[in-house]
């Protein structure tokens, strides 16, 4: 009887081993799975495309309207841009964060007669220079040498590492996206 116990018990753990009932290491493989298949979704890769080029044009304009450019700003915002192109999870982030300003550049464009594009529209809302549409004041892009003027290049100038300028511009955007409505009445 003893024999046909030990017998069975090592036929069932074969049966449990073939079938890799191995449930620990199931599970690790299976969270490591769902932690690479990460994807940013068509809206949110168009987000972060459009804020991307936002602040590449404004440290292109920093560069080219100031006279001694802040060397340490723009070091920082190329490791940034590296940084922030090979995490996925940290684009998802911010685009998602950049959705209530997204949302509202896109109801205040139906406001505007001209048949721009949303990418001009918010560059044309962040820059501040568009003389008839978007404000009752005339903004110069001469006011803007200074780079006490821009908020972007000012989070780059006051953050050190890259996880601070990310979660700085995601509250730009999230919570206060004050930068975003400089240009309303």
């Amino acid at each position: 009887m003893n024999k046909n116990r030990i017998i069975l018990t090592l036929c069932s753990m074969l049966f449990l081993y073939s079938c890799n009932v191995n449930t620990p290491n199931n599970k690790f493989k299976n969270a490591k799975l769902q932690e690479q298949a990460v994807t940013l979704t068509n809206d949110e890769q168009h987000k972060f495309n459009l804020l991307m080029n936002k602040i590449d044009q404004s440290f292109k304009a920093h560069t080219f309207l100031s006279k001694k450019s802040n060397s340490n700003a723009i070091e920082k915002y190329q490791k940034f841009r590296n940084w922030i192109l090979n995490d996925i999870k940290k684009q998802k982030e911010l685009s998602n964060s950049f959705s209530k300003a997204y949302h509202s550049f896109k109801n205040t464009r139906q406001a505007f007669p001209t048949n721009n594009a949303i990418e001009q529209h918010v560059n044309n809302a962040l820059n501040l220079h568009q003389n008839s549409g978007y404000s009752n004041n005339t903004y110069e892009i001469s006011q803007y040498d200074d780079t006490n003027h821009n908020n972007i290049i000012e989070i780059f100038e006051d953050n050190n590492t890259n996880e601070k300028i990310f979660q700085r511009l995601k509250e730009e955007f999230q919570y206060d996206y004050r930068i975003t409505f400089r240009w309303k009445n």
